[in-house]
């Protein structure tokens, strides 16, 4: 038998940072990969018949069946596709970043790319000699790649690709112009930020504002979060964008389907990457994304390549595992928690990473793992934080693939959930709501409800025009109030308000807030003053649309309305589900009010419950 002919070419040079400064652009396959001027477009999935897929694309040299992607972050990733036409039989890469020093202790990384053609038997010499050009241009556009991210580095600018300058017709670009004017001239936007949102719809690249994220953009503008989806929503409001809900899969990460309108959002969509279903949780599946109008921008996606770390940014390894195999993983782990995962298995296995050092005797060296036909045998492992030894055994009959995932990856997504709290995506986009008779689930919010003390009386002691306009402005200082710390107010009923947060440290600081600014509302009114009495509980909920509007339901709103009712004025009372939020624990050590915990039977909700009522007016107090 005729062995197809081999070439390979590597290539290798210093990077003037560690590996872990490398690793963002060179495992940007994506990116990597338009600099270059090579695109792997993928143009379908089809079920293996063993319960995963097959992944197939196009590419100038021929149609390819393609292998998952490899990596262990940040010290090596491998592609493989093997082609079913062209002149290739099979094309291989690999990178690898070894750390070291310069002459001055300072790190640097030396990377070494390495790129494996087998050539079809029968190729003609013309055209092996064209796939050496190929090969030969890569590599010099490589290397010239990698000078740029030197010449970044050195300069202390981060390492990121110039994507060509895109070509945006006059009259797109008129409006463009009179959009930023407009947003300027309407005063509700941080002037600062809409210049950087005008200038990445102008300068970036078509990858870069296909899915803009405004919690990942404030966090690289340095900008509060609330001020950049602020910034979003009546960017789109104006027309300057567009705004999608994507069903994203909670394995992958990837789009499982993508709607222009929350109505939309009705049933469970299927990942066709994983084979798993993605229900439809505002709090967990459904993330918030813009892109330009095309009245401004129109967009060309052309794909580079659709795998590759940075397509699952939250997973920091991905090997496959022959049947019957075992391997060995090295990997380095800060603090924190992981989870080791068997891709299209149920099982996972929860990594807990600990202060500690990894060869202080304390832990094993070496801790060992099985992946079976249903998944991992083990459910927890607690290791110490450094570099860690994995040794995982596959005791199937099947290839396995395995992840090492950081659970705090979701960061930077901003879910349904968070958005619809958001105070001016209710006022700005009432209409967008969930199909008449569609219920979608919430898996956290935490829900705040006030009412004013002794208001009935109020109203038979001064009249109604007084009581009626000091309720109004009470209002209004509740409103601005929920606005400034991301909630929404969902309802107003009688004197009373329901407000929802995706955040209970949100929700928290908004009720000190609340008492405070109604103590300096009350001293500056020279009317009667007014006691405000706050209740906040978290946890699950159902979203519906009622009466044209987003409404919440279920044991949480009605749990949250049954402590507020616990509230005796000036104070807050909160339910063991708030108090339990890290964060929320945080906040009350660094306010130090007076707190009282207490057991409360609440009426329709059986049993007791522990609540602590906090006085935020009253001196703090100190240890």
């Amino acid at each position: 038998m005729t062995m197809a002919r081999r070439i390979e070419r590597s290539w290798e040079c210093l990077l003037a940072a560690p590996p872990e400064a490398v690793w963002p652009w060179i495992s940007d396959t994506r990116r990597f990969n338009r600099a270059l001027g090579q695109d792997f477009a993928l143009t379908g999935y089809v079920p293996d018949g063993a319960g995963g897929i097959e992944l197939y694309g196009q590419h100038d040299l021929g149609r390819f069946r393609e292998q998952p992607f490899q990596w262990v972050e940040p010290e090596s990733f491998a592609s493989c596709r093997e082609f079913l036409d062209g002149p290739l039989e099979v094309l291989r890469a690999h990178a690898r970043l070894l750390p070291g020093s310069d002459a001055a202790g300072q790190p640097e990384t030396r990377l070494r790319y390495v790129v494996e053609c087998d050539v079809r038997e029968g190729t003609p010499e013309d055209v092996v000699a064209g796939l050496e050009a190929i090969l030969t241009a890569f590599g010099e556009g490589l290397l010239q790649l990698c000078a740029a991210m030197n010449d970044r580095y050195r300069a202390g600018m981060p390492a990121t690709y110039a994507p060509p300058e895109p070509e945006i017709d006059e009259a797109s670009l008129a409006r463009l112009s009179d959009m930023r004017d407009r947003l300027l001239a309407a005063g509700k936007v941080m002037p600062d930020l809409v210049d950087r949102l005008v200038s990445m719809i102008r300068r970036d690249g078509d990858i870069e504002v296909w899915r803009m994220r405004p919690l990942a953009l404030a966090r690289q503008w340095s900008a509060p979060s609330h001020e950049v989806v602020r910034l979003f929503l009546h960017a789109t409001q104006l027309g300057l964008l567009d705004l999608h809900w994507e069903m994203t899969c909670p394995h992958c990460r990837g789009v499982a389907e993508d709607k222009g309108h929350l109505a939309e959002v009705t049933a469970a969509a299927s990942c066709a990457y994983c084979l798993v279903d993605v229900a439809p949780d505002l709090a967990t599946s459904v993330e918030v994304t813009f892109r330009p109008n095309t009245a401004v921008r129109k967009l060309d996606l052309k794909m580079y390549c659709s795998g590759g770390p940075a397509a699952m940014p939250h997973a920091l390894c991905y090997v496959v595992l022959p049947p019957h195999d075992s391997r060995e993983l090295l990997l380095d782990l800060g603090r924190g928690a992981y989870r080791l995962r068997a891709q299209w298995r149920s099982q996972a296995c929860t990594l807990e990473v600990v202060d500690g050092q990894a060869d202080d005797g304390a832990l094993p060296p070496l801790r060992e793992v099985q992946v079976g036909p249903e998944g991992l045998a083990t459910s927890t492992l607690k290791v110490a934080a450094g570099r860690l030894r994995i040794a995982v055994d596959n005791t199937s009959d099947r290839p396995v693939r395995l992840l090492v995932e950081r659970t705090a990856w979701a960061d930077d997504r901003l879910t349904a959930a968070a958005l619809t709290s958001h105070r001016d995506f209710r006022h700005m986009f009432g209409q967008e709501v969930l199909a008449p008779g569609t219920q979608v689930s919430l898996s956290r919010q935490t829900i705040l409800f006030t009412d004013l003390k002794n208001s009935t009386q109020m109203y038979e002691d001064i009249g109604d025009a007084l009581s009626f306009s000091l309720v109004r402005d009470h209002f209004t200082v509740m409103d601005g109030v929920i606005d400034a710390h991301g909630g929404a107010i969902v309802k107003t009923i009688g004197d009373a308000v329901m407000a929802v947060f995706d955040d209970p440290v949100a929700a928290l600081r908004s009720a000190f807030r609340m008492q405070r600014d109604l103590q300096s509302f009350n001293a500056a009114s020279g009317r009667p003053p007014l006691t405000l009495k706050v209740g906040l509980h978290s946890g699950p909920g159902i979203a519906v649309t009622l009466n044209d509007r987003l409404d919440y339901f279920g044991t949480t709103v009605n749990m949250a309305a049954r402590v507020q009712g616990e509230s005796v004025g000036d104070d807050i009372v909160v339910s063991e589900a708030v108090l339990g939020d890290p964060g929320v624990r945080d906040v009350l050590a660094s306010e130090a009010v007076p707190a009282e915990p207490y057991m409360a039977t609440l009426k329709g909700l059986g049993g007791q419950h522990r609540l602590t009522r906090l006085w935020p007016l009253r001196s703090p107090v100190r240890a």
